[in-house]
C-alpha cells in the first residue's frame, strides 16, 4: 500500500491536495471548472426527492482536477492518444491496481476472522459475475412506484 500512497505517488498527490477533506489551496478545482468547454452540459436532476442533483459537473470537475495532477507516460512510436488520455489511462490503472491490493488485504482479514469465529470454514470458488455493463441502477424512477401498497 505505501506505493501507492506513499511520498511521491500520484493518488497521495491527489488525495492531499483535492479530497473533500482537504483544503484545495491553489484552487485546481477552480482550474479545472474553468478549463472546462462553454458548451459542456452541466446537468441538473430536478426531482420531488432530496439528492445530489449536480453530481454530473461534481464528478466532471473532480476528474479532470484528478487527470491534470497525473503526469501523462510519454507516447509510444505507435500512440496518437493524448497526453491527456495518457494521463486518465495511467490514472485508471493505478486505480485499479489499489483496488486489487485492497481487495486482496480484505478478502484475507474477512478469512482469518472467519477462521477465528467458526469452527469450520470451507472454501467455494465462485466463477466471476456478470459484466458490470449488464447492470442497471437507474438515476431516475417514479416515486409512486416506492409508496406502499394498501
Amino acid at each position: 500500500m505505501n506505493r501507492h500512497f506513499g511520498q511521491g505517488s500520484a493518488l497521495t498527490a491527489i488525495r492531499n491536495r483535492i479530497s473533500f477533506h482537504y483544503r484545495d489551496k491553489d484552487n485546481l478545482t477552480e482550474a479545472s471548472f474553468q478549463q472546462l468547454a462553454p458548451t459542456e452540459p452541466l446537468q441538473f436532476y430536478l426531482s420531488k426527492t432530496v439528492g445530489n442533483s449536480f453530481y454530473h459537473a461534481g464528478e466532471l470537475v473532480a476528474q479532470l482536477t484528478a487527470i491534470n495532477m497525473m503526469k501523462a507516460p510519454p507516447a509510444g512510436p505507435n500512440d496518437s492518444r493524448s497526453a491527456e488520455a495518457r494521463a486518465f489511462n495511467a490514472l485508471c490503472t493505478e486505480i485499479i491496481e489499489v483496488s486489487h491490493d485492497v481487495t486482496e488485504l480484505f478478502g484475507s482479514l474477512i478469512g482469518m476472522l472467519s477462521e477465528n469465529a467458526v469452527s469450520t470454514v470451507t472454501t467455494k470458488q465462485i466463477p466471476d459475475g456478470p459484466k458490470l455493463s449488464l447492470f442497471l441502477l437507474p438515476y431516475f424512477f417514479d416515486e409512486n412506484d416506492s409508496l406502499p401498497v394498501e
